[in-house]
């Protein structure tokens, strides 16, 4: 029985004697080190050749004039107005008919669009649509010779993965960087309950000012985003850059090229983060699923029969990994009236229940003037009570805008209270698109905006 113990130890050391490689095996062939190298450099160069015809840059220009109050402070514009250069970005052709992809930020209270093609070409550019909720646009250009970029699958990416962004930082024509995927559905909201439509893939890729509506590219040319911010003090790249998931920016881009404006569906249920003690008693992933703490009565998850304490975790087959905003974004990626598979964990069992969803805009009680680019809704006593009125002011509350759209160039604002077209009174939508309808060229429409009462002129389009 003595013997044993040497005998075991002798034997695990032959065992290891035998693991260590032969001199010179640990040793790296610089021949094949470089040649992984070239080969992972042509590959960087084929993705940029891919996209480098479709990457374009954005300059800005917005009309000034002088502005000054006459006796009462109401202000009066003096002078002609001129152009004057606001700003620059990037954005890449999603379409040979001229569709291009960018940021909203980019082309924000923009009065003239100027797109230069990588073949030096300048164009004057219109807007389609604008998302202020995902900070997309879309803008249009009539040109022959176009080349469009091809989208990829952001859900597909891992982290790890090489990208490259492209596009004119500081105004320098086609730039092109790589980096990896550092993570996928970041939030830039600290506050987890807000509700957000806003996701990011996270890179490490230099993006800087500039490079907002250029391409997040895949190694196969394809777009997985278009880059949309960084996190650095001095405005320029960290180590920390964000794009819009490609997934997000197809529904997005789609629903504004068909109507000019995004509409949600919505499913009316109430969520909560699972904590790490209730993904580890559910056997659930780091991240994975969200649980429902509520219903709201006769919605789309009631009718589906959700249920409170259920727990998400896939929605028409994507994965719920990365929190409420993920939800959100997932239900977003439909349509109001179209049907979702969702799947719970219940009493440990995983079920699927299909819910139609409804329009967020609808059951807030919104109402689209869509010839004004605007979503409003009645005006009741008791929102003019809440609102601070002493007495009843009947008209339309605007609730929300479409960028660059015939109220928002008047200068209407989100919380106006609408009350005449043409001197003409109204109460209801249908009264305002009535009155609307009748009009031509420019039209003015009465406001008030807190305690002051006014007029502004609207072109119709």
């Amino acid at each position: 029985m003595n013997h044993v113990a040497p005998i075991r130890l002798i034997a695990v050391l032959c065992c290891l004697i035998a693991l260590v490689p032969p001199r010179g095996v640990l040793a790296s062939d610089p021949a094949q080190d470089l040649e992984y190298a070239n080969a992972l450099s042509r590959a960087f160069e084929r993705a940029a050749d891919t996209i480098e015809d479709s990457v374009v840059h954005i300059t800005t220009a917005a009309r000034t004039q002088r502005v000054r109050r006459d006796f009462f402070g109401r202000r009066y514009r003096v002078g002609r107005p001129r152009l004057q250069p606001t700003g620059l970005g990037s954005g890449v052709i999603i379409d040979e008919k001229g569709l291009i992809v960018t940021n909203r930020h980019v082309v924000a209270n923009a009065d003239k669009l100027i797109v230069r093609l990588h073949d030096g070409r300048e164009i004057e550019a219109s807007l389609v649509g604008a998302d202020e909720e995902t900070d997309l646009a879309v803008i249009r250009i009539d040109a022959p010779d176009l080349r469009a970029a091809t989208f990829g699958d952001s859900d597909a990416l891992r982290v790890g993965e090489w990208v490259l962004a492209v596009g004119s930082p500081f105004g320098f024509d086609y730039s092109v960087t790589s980096g990896i995927v550092s993570a996928k559905e970041r939030s830039l909201s600290r506050d987890p309950t807000e509700a957000s439509y806003q996701e990011f893939i996270q890179t490490d890729a230099p993006i800087n000012p500039g490079n907002s509506g250029g391409p997040l590219i895949n190694l196969k040319g394809e777009i997985v985003g278009i880059n949309a911010a960084i996190i650095s003090r001095a405005q320029q790249s960290a180590g920390l850059g964000f794009a819009i998931p490609s997934v997000v920016v197809r529904r997005v881009v789609d629903s504004l090229v068909q109507t000019g404006r995004v509409e949600r569906g919505y499913l009316g249920v109430y969520m909560a983060e699972l904590s790490p003690e209730q993904r580890r008693a559910l056997r659930l992933r780091p991240d994975e699923g969200i649980e429902v703490t509520g219903i709201e009565e006769g919605g789309p998850a009631d009718r589906a029969g959700l249920k409170e304490g259920d727990i998400l975790l896939r929605i028409n087959g994507r994965e719920v990994i990365g929190g409420m905003n993920r939800v959100r974004n997932l239900i977003s990626l439909s349509k109001p009236g179209e049907t979702i598979a969702l799947q719970i964990l219940r009493d440990g069992r995983r079920i699927v229940k299909n819910a139609e969803l409804s329009s967020r805009s609808a059951l807030l009680g919104y109402a689209e003037i869509e010839s004004l680019g605007l979503a409003a809704q009645p005006m009741t006593r008791e929102i003019s009570r809440r609102l601070g009125y002493r007495r009843h002011i009947p008209g339309l509350l605007v609730m929300r805008l479409a960028p660059g759209g015939p109220a928002d160039r008047a200068g209407i604002e989100v919380g106006d209270i609408l009350t005449a077209v043409d001197g003409r009174r109204f109460t209801t939508p249908d009264e305002m698109r009535d009155l609307l309808s009748s009009s031509l060229g420019v039209t003015t429409i009465e406001i008030v905006r807190g305690r002051m009462r006014g007029t502004v002129e609207v072109e119709l389009e």
